[in-house]
């Protein structure tokens, strides 16, 4: 594949990764880091594009760390709850992608909220009326599981 190919394919999959088409975005990057291992660009919007975080980590480099982001519902009612831009996630939902990963050798950092933690009040000004935020979004800090020896 010559080098005008693989820039083609890396901005075709761009563009289809920014209109918010995932598979053809997933399959321009896999058909460029099939050609060329190396570029690093295209492992990166890989990532970006992958269906799961079990997937994304995949991407990485052993030893690389990603940070997967979840919109986080702060509502005690023990399921993800679909909304109308995205999935709700739970503290839950976020234990069961963590063991998941642990499961398959990465480290993953421990993730704990406090939904009563006084920074997801909102309003501070004096006399602002204060209300509970319902959802946040929260990051989950993984590394790949490094190469043998």
């Amino acid at each position: 594949m010559s080098p005008a190919e693989e820039k083609a394919l890396l901005q075709q999959g761009i563009a289809a990764a920014r209109a918010g088409d995932k598979a053809t975005a997933r399959a321009r990057f896999r058909e460029l880091t099939a050609h060329n291992f190396d570029n690093e660009l295209a492992w990166l919007w890989l990532a970006s594009v992958a269906d799961t975080p079990a997937h994304a980590m995949a991407c990485l480099r052993p030893g690389g760390l990603a940070v997967h982001t979840f919109s986080y519902d702060l509502t005690p009612s023990g399921r993800s709850i679909p909304s109308t831009e995205r999935v709700l996630i739970q503290q839950g939902d976020i234990e069961r992608i963590a063991l998941l990963l642990v499961s398959r050798g990465h480290e993953v950092a421990q993730f704990k909220i406090d939904a009563s933690d006084p920074i997801l009040t909102l309003g501070s000004a004096e006399g602002a009326e204060h209300r509970t935020m319902d959802r946040t979004m929260v990051g989950l800090i993984a590394r790949r599981v490094p190469l043998p020896d």
